[in-house]
């Protein structure tokens, strides 16, 4: 696995996305997921129809009383909540705690930040703002603004910084482990379903 992940489109890099996606998928409908999630119907209709034009493919086979996965729709959805469940095991892990796994995936949307994980991920396999900026096609100012965020909506530090680079700490290494997977989850989203989608145009595009 890559020390950095590949930089995710908009459609996967969005958690709303996601969460209304697996939503439906668990509850079978618009109406029930909406009503799980305490958003509106337009809201989640927005979130899944967002997530397939973004992968050029139908994830659902919509029936006049309910909305089933089809083939496509497995696949991101096991990836998905994989991602989820890996990236709330890291959180579990810089707070100490032992979450399960359903309490793993309840995170507030707002600590998924991809460019702030992007940012960390490549200094943490780097060890240089300006060789990581670089890396990833950002200013080291980018860098540098987007760890500090995430170390202030994690309240905790990731790296010691120092004359000759910045240091991952304990807690910035094993947070690293776990971001690593959510993201190739995801990245492999993207692999299995967008790109044979776009080739074949089978299952048809929704846009």
């Amino acid at each position: 696995m890559p020390a950095t992940a590949p930089k995710l489109g908009p459609y996967l890099a969005n958690l709303r996305h996601l969460r209304a996606f697996l939503a439906v998928c668990e509850f079978g409908s618009i109406e029930r997921a909406s009503n799980h999630l305490a958003r509106p119907k337009s809201a989640v209709v927005q979130s899944v129809q967002g997530l397939e034009c973004g992968l050029g493919t139908a994830l659902f086979e919509r029936r006049p009383r309910a909305m089933l996965c089809n083939a496509h729709g497995a696949v991101v959805r096991r990836r998905a909540e994989r991602a989820l469940r890996a990236f709330g095991a890291g959180l579990d892990a810089l707070s100490g705690t032992d979450g399960t796994p359903d309490a793993s995936m309840a995170f507030p949307n707002s600590l998924f930040h991809e460019g702030r994980l992007q940012a960390f991920m490549a200094v943490a396999a780097g060890g240089d703002p300006r060789t990581a900026a670089a890396a990833i096609g950002v200013t080291p100012l980018a860098i540098t603004r987007g760890i500090h965020d995430l170390e202030r909506s994690l309240d905790t530090p990731l790296f010691t910084r120092g004359v000759d680079g910045w240091v991952a700490t304990g807690a910035g290494q094993s947070f690293a482990a776990h971001v690593r997977r959510a993201l190739f989850e995801l990245h492999q989203i993207g692999v299995e379903v967008e790109q044979p989608a776009r080739r074949s145009r089978e299952g048809g595009n929704p846009c």
